[in-house]
């Protein structure tokens, strides 16, 4: 038998995931559009110097350039796909960005929050969707219609921050 700790928000729970070790799961059917939960955790500011920087806090959120989310239970354990169902809007906020059946794995793509340049994560993605990229990577990398696709399910900041690399590599 599984175990399983549900959240307040009665939407969420965690358990094993096939993905890797665990993960978020909807404690009930979630419609889209619908906001799943708030990422909690401490703000941390980190400016990226080295590439072991940039490596150190896997497990953070990207909300603005520099500024990042240590999340706690049960957002720490979101998982990343490459055909995402939840997304996060203004800074920590996750909502789903299709519909999440009971049971269902909930997964954001991590790229969509990702801001440097130089971060490609050091494992192989495991999402198993058919248009998997193998590969997490920042979200100058992802093609622009996949960044698009996103929006508004992707940080205020990361956005701006996006939009303003564009601009800037157009030159």
């Amino acid at each position: 038998m599984k175990s399983k700790i549900i959240y307040s928000s009665k939407k969420i729970e965690v358990q094993s995931s096939p993905i890797e070790g665990k993960g978020v799961f909807a404690a009930g059917n979630i419609e889209k559009g619908e906001r799943i939960a708030i990422i909690q955790g401490p703000v941390c500011f980190n400016e990226n110097k080295t590439i072991h920087d940039v490596l150190a806090h896997p497990d953070w959120i990207c909300f603005k350039e520099h500024y990042w989310v240590d999340p706690t239970c049960p957002c720490k354990y979101l998982n990343h796909s490459c055909a995402p169902n939840a997304g996060i809007r203004g800074r920590r906020l996750l909502y789903a960005i299709k519909p999440i059946k009971k049971g269902e794995e909930i997964c954001f793509d991590y790229s969509s929050t990702e801001v440097e340049l130089r971060w490609v994560a050091p494992w192989t993605c495991h999402c198993k969707s058919k248009d998997c990229r193998k590969k997490i990577t920042s979200i100058q990398r992802l093609p622009k219609q996949k960044v698009e696709s996103y929006i508004p399910f992707i940080p205020t900041g990361v956005q701006y921050y996006y939009e303003r690399w564009r601009k800037n590599k157009s030159r």
